[in-house]
């Protein structure tokens, strides 16, 4: 098969300010491709999760099926004068276990990029950057009982969310105990999700998503943290909720730094068009706006989405117009 690829864009200042102007000569390449080292007999998933830096300047994904299936993780850091991404860490930019299986299935990254979180069958595991510029890990591993389908930081790495299927829970590291304990009173109940997880920029307010809820049609929850109690509240006291079987509400989840906005993605609907829809808490309840993306038919848009700023991206996983090798656009919230 051909081997995984990771590359990076950006989009030039003098195309920044006017939306109408994001076509495909707009996105200019940062560095060089990335490209799989080894090709096996199974495809490895290279290039699986990628996450970047706040600043673009380090980026991690993973190949959690390389190996037979042992998994690996890799953070390279981008060198402006060699315009070229280098290894971050290690010699080839990988951070592995051979104890381990998956590892790398799920992955976050902090917003200075200094703190990375790992996760592989039933556990997690975080690593910070040294001053020798090695990773070395951050407290023991924190178990579960399935292999997490998502994990987010919140923006200085403090508070990590980790989404597993009937074991899901929010952490915080204890800089005394040097530990990750749960944070809040109570755990957000988030049943069997399996979807996604966001956390916003401080960790007090969580997202997260269960694309298979009743038949597929799918659902997603936001809770935030009562800073005099300590309890994780729904808000709004109630989830939103896919339309129909098989839309797959939920197939991706992100919310905004505020966590004032929450954009989902169901990559099922209408025949696996994909949709992705942006929600706005108004103070008592979460508004939809008013407009939608719909992707073309079988596109399965959705798939992947990204709320920045003002800025949503979002992931189709095939585009008849781009020969079905899959499509990237990015949309300026009005």
């Amino acid at each position: 098969g051909t081997p995984g690829v990771v590359r990076v864009y950006h989009l030039p200042q003098s195309h920044a300010s006017n939306s109408s102007d994001w076509n495909v000569t707009s996105w200019e390449r940062v560095g060089k491709d990335i490209v799989e080292p080894v090709q096996g007999v199974i495809r490895a998933g290279f290039g699986s999760r990628v996450t970047l830096s706040h600043d673009g300047t380090v980026l991690s994904f993973s190949a959690p099926f390389t190996d037979n299936f042992r998994g690996a993780a890799y953070v390279f850091e981008y060198d402006q004068e060699g315009d070229e991404w280098v290894p971050l860490g290690s010699r080839n930019g990988s951070v592995t276990d051979l104890k381990v299986d998956l590892f790398g299935f799920s992955t976050a990254l902090s917003a200075d990029g200094g703190r990375l979180a790992l996760s592989a069958r039933q556990l997690v595991r975080v690593y910070d950057l040294g001053e020798n510029r090695t990773w070395s890990q951050v407290g023991e591993d924190i178990p579960t009982n399935n292999s997490p389908s998502s994990l987010d930081f919140s923006d200085d790495g403090s508070v990590l969310a980790v989404l597993a299927k009937n074991n899901s829970i929010i952490y915080t590291f204890n800089n005394i105990t040097k530990q990750w304990d749960a944070l809040g009173n109570n755990t957000p109940v988030m049943g069997k999700a399996a979807g996604s997880i966001s956390l916003s920029a401080n960790g007090s307010i969580v997202a997260y998503s269960s694309p298979t809820y009743d038949e597929e049609t799918g659902a997603a929850y936001v809770h935030c943290l009562d800073p005099k109690t300590g309890n994780w509240t729904l808000m709004g006291g109630t989830g939103l909720y896919g339309s129909s079987k098989l839309d797959k509400f939920g197939s991706c989840l992100s919310l905004s730094s505020d966590g004032s906005y929450v954009a989902v993605g169901s990559s099922g609907f209408y025949n696996s068009s994909g949709l992705v829809q942006v929600f706005h808490w108004n103070g008592e309840k979460w508004e939809k706006g008013a407009k939608d993306i719909v992707g073309k038919m079988e596109s399965f848009l959705g798939e992947d989405c990204s709320l920045v700023g003002s800025r949503l991206a979002v992931g189709s996983l095939s585009s008849i117009s781009q020969d079905n090798k899959g499509l990237v656009q990015v949309f300026e919230l009005p």
